[in-house]
């Protein structure tokens, strides 16, 4: 059964000063943007005829009926004779919506179809100058809504008949009076402009929103909502739903809003008890202001709207600040789909844990536009994540490369969520739990290390020293070939020296001597940093160890090319010297020979390096490894590498050594010398 239609439809619209927008065509209910008195024609005679012919046709003859149509109409012409083309034009919009409301009301002849009253509402229209709608047929359907609603009124819920969908405009949300309509717009062919480039999943049923005039922005933001069919949505994808549209001006790109209650619709539960769909509750109804229609004119479509949803009771709601069709999207799930393993303190999660944005089939979102953030979820430690933690989504998924966490702890978690400049708002996702253990490094990964100088991240293989045999010697009993060794554990190590010339020499002079230990023309030194970690206060001691491997000078091997081992304390930036490997006394050698991890003039060997921090115990710090050759020369020979750094709370392996005047010959253990003073070559 039709119910009355408003009245006021279209009355109050031709009063106003109806200016045309910047990507419309004037509506029917605006004036044009040009002088009417002097560009538009009015009263064509031949469609006045025609006009009369049509309300004799529409109206039975009751005075409330035909007599007030014919009167209407006589004043239509009237004002046209009189030039007062705005007057005119008010009026014929005035008869129109009387004939809307007739239709919607059953007082026209029951012969009376929706095509002649479109036509009839068409006519009077051109007649006055005004750009014709177009075929209002489909508008006169059930299940469409249209109320006039002024800037001063109270709030009004405009909802359709069936209460499907709707808009709640708030006192003030508006600057001028509007006629506003909603109706269902079907799109089973998925012809209708959406520029649904991502892929998201799309919800029916779709609803065309419409202010007459067309307003391209409101004064605040109204709400809008429909009652989305969830039948066998499953309830995890139900409530992420929003409701999208295409962006105003060039409509070439997605809009979603964030999500809002829409509880002025009374929608139900759309499944079956039992279902795994979610069951939307009968929604608190507000009161509303303003009368409502099962059906609309559906004039023009306006712009886009941007409409945001919750499923929650009530339907998809979402604040907008413009009218269009839209319709519920379904905007992805974030999915770990590279969890983090379990990482030392400070070092760089490996493999990079990846995010991406999926369907709710699993199926990537290649498409979509926008930015993964991760955090930490649960924190058992209270650490801190450092790294590139927001990264922008490639082919649906954002790797995480250099993620980090300093202090030590089981059960830690990450959370994502993610954004989009069209709005769309993947649901979050948390990452499984995993383990920050004790700071350890095998370099068997980029992990967060900082290097200058020769220091490099090297698997030393096939790397002679070029320097061998014309200008430096091997240690007695080094059947190496002048080969660097393979790391110590795994395969790779850190190095300070060159690939290409297999030492530290750098830039050799110029006619350099045979057997001269190797000359540069300049001094180098360089600076091997770790990543910042936390050394926990466990009432234990603290050891760092090291692996090492080194070759240098045996000349002044005390003073020159220097292996300096410190800690810094985060907080403070204070750097506390650790040691040196260097030997507290100098053996004196000749140029071409080496002093080593294994002693003077002895074939290096890898040996473990044992050093009490325990006075570091409940701060964040970096180790730092320096090499220095602090002058030109005997810079020939292989360098210094260090592997599977670590700084446990266990015992102590090793007790500190006595300093040996001839170095560490044949030690496979040992611990850092202090500093001696430098002195000038002897």
């Amino acid at each position: 059964m039709r119910r009355p239609f408003l009245t006021k439809l279209l009355v109050a619209a031709a009063a106003l000063a109806l200016a045309c927008t910047s990507d419309r065509n004037a509506l029917p209910t605006q004036a044009p943007d040009f002088d009417v008195q002097a560009a538009v024609t009015c009263g064509d005679a031949a469609l006045a005829n025609k006009i009369k012919a049509e309300i004799k046709n529409l109206y039975p003859n009751k005075p409330s009926l035909l007599n007030a149509a014919q009167t209407r109409f006589t004043s239509v012409q009237t004002k046209c004779s009189q030039n007062k083309i705005a007057d005119a034009q008010t009026q014929a919009i005035q008869l129109a919506g009387f004939a809307v409301t007739k239709y919607q009301n059953h007082q026209l002849f029951s012969s009376v179809t929706p095509q002649d009253v479109s036509d009839h509402v068409n006519d009077l229209y051109t007649y006055v100058g005004l750009p014709a709608p177009g075929d209002i047929t489909g508008a006169l359907s059930s299940g469409a809504a249209v109320a006039v609603v002024g800037p001063t009124d109270p709030p009004t819920d405009v909802k359709t008949g069936d209460q499907q969908a709707g808009v709640h405009i708030g006192t003030g949300d508006i600057s001028a009076t509007q006629t506003v309509l909603v109706t269902i717009t079907p799109d089973p062919t998925g012809t209708n402009l959406f520029p649904n480039t991502a892929g998201l999943k799309e919800f029916p049923p779709f609803y065309d929103f419409q202010t007459f005039p067309d307003v391209p922005l409101f004064n605040r933001p109204v709400l809008v909502g429909i009652c989305v069919d969830l039948t066998g949505v499953p309830s995890d994808q139900a409530h992420r739903l929003q409701l999208a549209h295409a962006k105003r001006p060039d409509k070439t790109s997605l809009e979603i809003l964030a999500r809002v209650d829409a509880g002025f619709l009374p929608c139900n539960s759309f499944v079956s008890a039992g279902s795994d769909a979610l069951m939307v509750a009968q929604a608190g109804r507000r009161s509303f202001v303003g009368k409502l229609a099962e059906r609309a004119l559906a004039l023009f479509r306006p712009q886009p709207l941007h409409a945001a949803t919750l499923v929650l009771p009530g339907g998809l709601g979402g604040l907008t600040s413009n009218f269009t069709d839209f319709r519920a999207v379904d905007p992805g799930k974030l999915v770990f789909t590279t969890q983090p393993t379990n990482t030392p303190a400070g070092l760089f999660i490996t493999p990079a844990p990846t995010v991406t944005v999926e369907r709710e089939d699993n199926t990537t979102i290649t498409n979509f536009t926008g930015t993964v953030t991760v955090a930490i979820g649960t924190n058992p430690s209270a650490g801190t994540l450092s790294g590139t933690t927001t990264v922008a989504l490639t082919n649906g998924v954002a790797t995480f490369s250099n993620l980090s966490i300093d202090k030590p702890g089981s059960g830690y978690t990450l959370t994502a969520t993610g954004t989009s400049p069209t709005g769309a708002v993947p649901a979050p996702a948390t990452s499984t739990a995993f383990d920050i253990t004790e700071f350890s490094d095998g370099f068997e990964h980029e992990s967060g290390w900082s290097a200058t100088g020769f220091w490099n991240r090297n698997s030393m293989v096939g790397i002679t020293n070029s320097a061998y045999p014309i200008y430096v010697n091997l240690a007695d009993g080094d059947q190496s070939g002048g080969a660097l060794p393979m790391p110590f554990a795994g395969s790779y190590a850190f190095w300070y020296g060159q690939s290409s010339s297999g030492n530290y020499m750098g830039s050799q002079v110029s006619g350099d001597g045979s057997k001269s230990g190797g000359t540069s023309m300049a001094p180098n030194s360089g600076v091997l940093t770790s990543p910042a970690f936390f050394i926990p206060d466990q009432g234990l001691p603290v050891a760092l160890r090291f692996d090492t491997w080194w070759e240098i000078e045996s000349v002044n091997p005390k003073s020159f090319d220097i292996m300096r081992v410190s800690i810094q304390d985060v907080v403070t930036s204070a750097v506390t010297e650790l040691g040196v490997l260097n030997p507290t006394t100098d053996p004196g050698g000749a140029p071409p020979t080496p002093f080593t991890s294994g002693g003077f003039n002895t074939a290096p060997v890898w040996m473990q390096v044992t050093q009490d921090v325990t006075a570091f115990r409940g701060k964040t710090v970096r180790l730092i490894f320096t090499f220095d050759t602090r002058d030109i020369l005997y810079n020939g020979f292989r360098g210094w590498l260090i592997d599977n750094v670590r700084v446990t709370t266990q015992s102590l392996l090793a007790a500190p050594l006595a300093p040996q005047a001839s170095g560490l010959a044949s030690l496979r253990t040992g611990t850092l010398s202090p500093e001696q003073p430098r002195r000038p070559r002897q």
